[in-house]
């Protein structure tokens, strides 16, 4: 299962999928997909992704969230 929700929006409010194939964004837009329900710790770093041609693909870059 997959948590995906726009960069914009923090990862605290998801999309749940059970694929990344199953997930249908908007064109050019960057997602922050994790793999977990739970966001342990105080300090996150999750992966992004973007949405070109149909699919999510990895940037290689990272978004960092500090929870309180």
């Amino acid at each position: 299962m997959y948590y995906i929700s726009p960069k914009s929006a923090g990862p605290f409010l998801a999309q749940l999928k059970k694929k990344l194939s199953d997930f249908k964004g908007k064109e050019g837009e960057l997602y922050i997909v994790r793999k977990s329900r739970k966001i342990d710790g105080n300090f996150i770093s999750l992966p992004e992704y973007i949405f070109e041609d149909g699919k999510l693909k990895r940037t290689g870059s990272y978004s960092a969230f500090y929870k309180f």
